[in-house]
């Protein structure tokens, strides 16, 4: 994946944590995630806190995404993936992740993974590219909407993007940001 600062070589697809503590309402225990920051790096076995909230405050090293591309990024899991619990391919996990980067990136206005300000580049992902631009050109402002995203995010360390475990929960929380502990196993 490459923007204005240049090129990053970063690993594609859904990563797996464990929550161990925190107030955010659910069970602890395992759940899926996408990173929202490529620039951004979290490490098998470590621990991490974050703060939980609305998912346009994900991307904290770019200052938060904003409502615009939270909006996007909805109607991508909305389309393509409304239940992280299901089952991914290792292509169509790929395929996700560069269209999340893609939106939450990208500043020409127009989505695409192969121009613009965002660009990606991977010999051996090319079907995960592919399907990456198939779901980017679906978003259209018209698809369902994944209102039960939420954003993990803490400076300094990888943000995420993940299915709360209520829907409405977390809009309930009104933007009050509970910290959380989760420890990150990296799905193989």
């Amino acid at each position: 994946m490459g923007d204005s600062a240049g090129w990053v070589t970063t690993t594609i697809g859904l990563f797996s944590f464990t929550r161990t503590g925190g107030t955010f309402p659910g069970a602890l225990g395992l759940f899926s995630a996408f990173c929202i920051e490529p620039r951004e790096f979290v490490s098998a076995g470590n621990t991490y806190t974050y703060n939980v909230g609305d998912l346009s405050l994900g991307a904290t090293n770019i200052g938060g995404m904003g409502s615009a591309k939270a909006d996007q990024l909805r109607e991508l899991y909305g389309r393509f993936y409304p239940d992280f619990g299901s089952p991914l391919t290792v292509v169509t996990a790929g395929a996700l992740q560069i269209a999340t980067w893609e939106i939450v990136r990208e500043t020409s206005g127009t989505l695409d993974a192969l121009t613009g300000t965002t660009q990606f580049r991977n010999p051996s992902s090319q079907a995960a590219l592919a399907l990456a631009q198939t779901y980017l050109s679906a978003i259209d402002g018209s698809g369902p909407r994944s209102l039960g995203v939420g954003a993990g995010y803490w400076v300094g360390t990888q943000d995420i993007v993940f299915e709360t475990p209520e829907p409405a929960g977390l809009a309930a929380l009104g933007l009050g940001f509970l910290a959380l502990v989760w420890r990150l196993r990296r799905r193989g």
